[in-house]
C-alpha cells in the first residue's frame, strides 16, 4: 500500500517538499489509514503533517467519541490538531440540504479556512479507489457526458484539496490497518440504505462483482482515468474549433454547418454541446445533440424546437449556417409584457414564449468538477418566491465574471438579440433585483460560490403539452 500511495502522489504531483499538509481524519478506517501511511512517508516526501477534524454536531456521544479518538491519535504522534465544531442539522435546515450534503459543505469550508489563514498549504482527504468506482457508477446512471464520468479528481480547489488514496482499495486499507494493529471507529451511517451511495456500495457493486465482472471496480475507476484525460484534451480542442466555426458580428450568432459536418463525429458533438451551453445556458442531452446533427446535415433550410428555442439551418451569402434563435414562436402582433411568480423550488409556464422555467435545488459535490458555476444561484441570497418577467427598458445586470454592471439593453444588443425577440426576453428577479437572464451567466451578487452545498439552478424546458 505504501509504495502504491507514494507512486500515486508523485505521479500526480500532489505535494511539494515543505508542504504543511493537514490530514482530514474522521476516525474511520480510510482516514486513519491515510494518516498512518503519510506518517511513514513523511520524511521521504518532506511534509509537515497535522490532523484536521470537524465535529458535525450530530449523533451526540457517538460523535464526541470520534473527536476524542482522533485527538488522542494526533497527540500520540505528536501532531498539531486542528478541530472545530459545526451545527450540521441547523445548516441543513437553513439551506434546505440533506445532512450528508450539509456536513460535506461545512467540512470543505473548514478546510478552506485553514488554508486561507495560512495554517496549512493543503488538506488530504481519504477518498479511495472504491469511492471512485461508486462515483462513476452514480454519474453513469444520470447519463453523464465525459466530464461527469471523470469522477473524483486527484486534486481540487487549485490543488488545496488532494486525494492520495484514489489508487488504493478499501480492502488494502483494512489489511494495512490490521498489519499495524491500528484501531479505527465505525460510522453507523455507512450502513444506512437511505443513502443512495450506500445502496450502490453494499448492494449493487457486490451484485455486479458476483454475477457480471469480478473486476468491475477496476473497470469503473479506469473509466474515470480515461474520461479525465479525454475531457482535458477535448475541452481545449473544442475551444479552438469553435473560434473558427463561429460567424457573425458577435462571434456567437451562427456556426458554419459544412465546416461542422467535416469534423470527426466526437468533435461535432462536443462543439454543439459547448455552443448550446453558450447560447442557451443548458447542457443538452445526447438525443438533442443527435437531432442537431441531423438538422445540420439536411439539404433544405429547416429548424428544430430545442429547450424553448429554435435551432435553425439557414442559407446566407452562399453558406449554410446553424444558429440558435429565440423565442420558440414569432408573435403575430406587437409583443405584450408578462410577469409570473416562480416558487423556489417550482416551475412556471410562460405562454408568451411557449416554454417553462423550472427552479430546482442541486447538490454540488466537491469530489468532482460538479455543475457549471456560471449557472448556479445561492439560495441563501434569494427570496422564497422569484418573479419571471420580460426584459424592460432601464434594466441593469452584472453577470458573473463581468467587471461592471451594464444596461441589459446593451448586453442583448451585443448578442444580436433584437425586436421582437428582445421584447419578450425572460429575466428572473428576487426582491426586484435581476438574478438570472436567459443566455447569460447568473448575476454575480447572487452566484453560488461555496465549494459544496445546495445551489439553485434555473432550467428552461418546453411548455407542458408541447412536443420536443
Amino acid at each position: 500500500m505504501l509504495s502504491k500511495l507514494l507512486e500515486y502522489i508523485r505521479e500526480h504531483r500532489l505535494v511539494r517538499a515543505g508542504d504543511r499538509l493537514g490530514v482530514a481524519v474522521s476516525g474511520g478506517a480510510d482516514s486513519v489509514a491515510l494518516l498512518r501511511a503519510l506518517l511513514e512517508l513523511q520524511s521521504e516526501l518532506g511534509l509537515v503533517l497535522s490532523v484536521v477534524h470537524l465535529h458535525h454536531g450530530i449523533r451526540g456521544a457517538h460523535a464526541d467519541a470520534h473527536l476524542e479518538f482522533v485527538r488522542q491519535l494526533a497527540e500520540s504522534r505528536g501532531l498539531e490538531f486542528h478541530h472545530s465544531f459545526a451545527d450540521v442539522p441547523a445548516s441543513a435546515a437553513e439551506e434546505h440540504l440533506g445532512l450528508e450534503a450539509a456536513g460535506r459543505k461545512l467540512r470543505y469550508l473548514f478546510f478552506a479556512e485553514l488554508v486561507k489563514d495560512g495554517k496549512l498549504d493543503r488538506v488530504a482527504t481519504a477518498h479511495n479507489f472504491d469511492d471512485q468506482a461508486e462515483t462513476v457508477l452514480l454519474r453513469f446512471f444520470r447519463g453523464a457526458w465525459t466530464r461527469g464520468l471523470s469522477g473524483i479528481y486527484p486534486a481540487a480547489h487549485a490543488g488545496h484539496i488532494i486525494r492520495p488514496l484514489l489508487s488504493t482499495t478499501r480492502s488494502e486499507i483494512i489489511q494495512y490497518l490490521h498489519s499495524l494493529d491500528q484501531p479505527w471507529r465505525e460510522d453507523a451511517t455507512n450502513a444506512d440504505r437511505d443513502f443512495l451511495r450506500n445502496r450502490v456500495r453494499h448492494d449493487l457493486l457486490p451484485l455486479l462483482e458476483r454475477d457480471f465482472n469480478p473486476a468491475v471496480r477496476s473497470a469503473l475507476a479506469n473509466i474515470a482515468e480515461i474520461a479525465r484525460a479525454e475531457q482535458n484534451f477535448w475541452s481545449a480542442q473544442t475551444k479552438a474549433v469553435l473560434e473558427n466555426l463561429r460567424v457573425g458580428a458577435d462571434q456567437t450568432t451562427a456556426l458554419k454547418a459544412d465546416s461542422l459536418l467535416a469534423l470527426p463525429l466526437a468533435l461535432r458533438r462536443r462543439v454543439l454541446l459547448a455552443e448550446a451551453h453558450a447560447r442557451l445556458n443548458v447542457d443538452l442531452e445526447f438525443r438533442e445533440i443527435e437531432s442537431l446533427l441531423r438538422l445540420a446535415a439536411q439539404d433544405a433550410p429547416g429548424r428544430l424546437q430545442l429547450r424553448g428555442a429554435w435551432a435553425e439551418l439557414v442559407k446566407r451569402d452562399g453558406r449554410r449556417l446553424l444558429l440558435f434563435t429565440f423565442p420558440a414562436t414569432e408573435p403575430a402582433s406587437e409583443p405584450q409584457g408578462y410577469e409570473y411568480r416562480l416558487a423556489v423550488p417550482g416551475e412556471i409556464s410562460i405562454p408568451e414564449l411557449k416554454v417553462a422555467l423550472r427552479a430546482t435545488f442541486v447538490d454540488v459535490d466537491s469530489a468532482s468538477e460538479g455543475y457549471n458555476p456560471t449557472s448556479l444561484l445561492d439560495p441563501s441570497t434569494l427570496a422564497s418566491e422569484l418573479v419571471v418577467r420580460n426584459w424592460r427598458p432601464g434594466d441593469r445586470f452584472l453577470p458573473l465574471r463581468s467587471r461592471s454592471e451594464e444596461k441589459l439593453k446593451r448586453l442583448l444588443q451585443e448578442k444580436k438579440i433584437v425586436h421582437p425577440q428582445k421584447a419578450l426576453w425572460p429575466v428572473i428577479t428576487s426582491d426586484e433585483r435581476i438574478v438570472w437572464v436567459r443566455g447569460f451567466p447568473v448575476a454575480s451578487r447572487f452566484a453560488f460560490r461555496a465549494p459544496v452545498g445546495r445551489a439553485l439552478m434555473i432550467e428552461e424546458c418546453p411548455e407542458r403539452g408541447l412536443s420536443d
